[in-house]
């Protein structure tokens, strides 16, 4: 059973139960349908995609996730700004990227903040990740992306390698080459002993960010002697 939710929007946003994909196993890729909750006795949120331009996304399309419900917070303590960033005319901004299909199941894509845009098109590191983990020699991997000098970004994998293992940068992209297209292709490896994780044992991706940024400014400080 798959749940999804967000602490500003109580128990359950959407609900995926096992009588759903019995005879469907894609939609196991799917948070469910939020209309079913209420024929599970809860009240069910009304759930739109948003795209950049405000507009409602078309069915498949990718967007921000929003939501509104009687069970939706009514702010955030004290923070009248921040309430007012994620929350208009009732609706709650999750921050998180998702579509919904023609028969109404949701997919939760990625967090907002950590799509990384790769000449032009969106690229959402769950999937990177979902592939690279299928190499043998990768244990845990974590995508990011990191602002190029110039403009846009590049994708990033930190890596903790399976016992004994070593990978280089050309073994995975023969490793990607049939499964994601060459947008998607991360530029860049690191390897680390393990991933960083907050408090509620998340992959830690604004440590990484931050970590790696910084890195590469130096080394191109270095290059240009600047």
């Amino acid at each position: 059973m798959n749940n999804y939710s967000q602490a500003e929007c109580g128990m359950a946003i959407s609900r995926l139960l096992p009588v759903h994909h019995m005879d469907n196993l894609m939609v196991l890729r799917s948070v469910g349908r939020p209309n079913d909750l209420a024929a599970q006795g809860e009240k069910a949120f009304q759930v739109r995609i948003v795209t950049q331009d405000g507009q409602d996304a078309a069915e498949n399309e990718s967007g921000e996730i929003v939501v509104r419900g009687a069970q939706t917070m009514l702010g955030y303590w004290r923070q009248l700004e921040t309430t007012n960033e994620i929350k208009e005319n009732g609706w709650i901004h999750t921050g998180d990227v998702g579509c919904l299909d023609g028969e109404g199941y949701l997919y939760v894509l990625d967090r907002l903040k950590d799509m990384v845009i790769i000449n032009g098109s969106n690229v959402f590191c769950p999937e990177v990740e979902q592939v690279l983990v299928g190499h043998a020699q990768v244990k845990e991997v974590a995508v990011i992306g990191i602002p190029l000098p110039r403009e846009g970004e590049e994708l990033v994998a930190c890596i903790v390698l399976s016992d004994g293992g070593s990978l280089k940068l050309e073994q995975l992209w023969a490793f990607c080459e049939p499964r994601l297209a060459r947008y998607k292709w991360p530029t860049k490896i690191y390897i680390l002993d393990s991933l960083p994780r907050t408090a509620v044992d998340k992959v830690d991706k604004k440590s990484l960010r931050m970590r790696f940024s910084h890195l590469l400014k130096i080394n191109l400080q270095e290059e240009t002697g600047k």
